[in-house]
């Protein structure tokens, strides 16, 4: 019976190791992706991502619009995000006070 749940508890970081090394395989495929697309930017001439699709696109006047809406709404919503819970943390504090153990 403790054989079994050690063999069990073994095979279980087995599979947990095999399941971090890809991540990790697919995390240093992604960057080296991107780090190629940067230096690819680079040298055509383009500053940045955005000047790169502005660039390339049919409309440029509409693309360059579109991002924008996109980069100040996922601003409005993470700043949303973090003030909520700072104040849901801040709240948590005042309500629940640390005492040390022991008093």
């Amino acid at each position: 019976m403790i054989l079994m749940a050690l063999v069990s508890a073994i095979q279980l970081s087995i599979i947990e190791s095999i399941a971090v090394l890809q991540i990790t395989k697919y995390i240093h495929f992604a960057v080296k992706a991107l780090k190629a697309a940067a230096a690819e930017r680079k040298e055509v001439g383009y500053k940045d991502w955005i000047e790169q699709a502005v660039a390339k696109s049919d409309d440029p006047d509409a693309t360059r619009e579109r991002i924008e809406n996109f980069t100040r709404t996922n601003n409005i919503k993470g700043t949303a995000i973090m003030a909520i819970g700072g104040a849901a943390l801040l709240a948590y504090s005042a309500t629940n006070p640390y005492t040390p153990p022991g008093l």
